[in-house]
């Protein structure tokens, strides 16, 4: 699979996908890593965005991350497809990277991807992960980074996690077992 050919599959935005394309084009994107030492290896997966990020520089809207992993996730698929799973799994599940992209739009008028930390758990086809993570915030609660009373209740899910973390629970990591549905 090309790279296009998987920018059009998650249907990312036409700005990043520029992006993309011009810092592929430029030659500097050096990171190469194997996707079978990424499956095998737990400690490679907590630490690939960190690698990424070393071997890329600067990289003020996340462009060059995410070109890097997006270039490791055609490898993904290649793995996917070897397990006998289905492409339209494989498409839903980095399709994250669509919907962060677009949910950060929505809050700040701009792409970014800051996200390079929670892809490779989708490259090495796996989840990790964290009770005590507080990432539920991003998502719940944009703009906001700290649990407090000021946490808006703008919908029922808002209104509830909000009650939920005013309690001193932690909803941290889901964890799952994929199950061959779709035989």
């Amino acid at each position: 699979m090309e790279n296009n050919q998987l920018y059009n599959l998650l249907n990312l935005p036409a700005e990043v996908i520029h992006n993309l394309d011009k810092y592929g084009s430029s030659g500097k994107n050096t990171f190469n890593i194997d996707i079978e030492d990424l499956i095998q290896n737990t400690s490679l997966v907590k630490e690939l965005d960190k690698l990424i990020a070393g071997s890329t520089g600067q990289d003020e809207d996340g462009t060059k991350i995410l070109w890097e992993e997006l270039n490791i996730a055609r490898q993904s698929f290649d793995e996917y497809q070897k397990r006998g799973i289905p492409d339209r799994i494989f498409i839903d599940t980095m399709k994250f990277c669509t919907r962060f992209l677009n949910e950060y739009y929505k809050t700040y008028s701009c792409y970014r991807f800051v996200w390079g930390w929670w892809f490779p758990r989708q490259l090495a086809l796996l989840e990790l992960l964290k009770y005590e993570s507080m990432a539920i915030l991003d998502w719940v609660f944009p703009r906001y980074n700290k649990i407090s009373e000021e946490l808006p209740e703008n919908t029922s899910l808002q209104t509830n996690m909000k009650k939920y973390l005013l309690g001193g629970n932690k909803p941290g990591w889901t964890k799952g077992v994929l199950k061959s549905v779709w035989e």
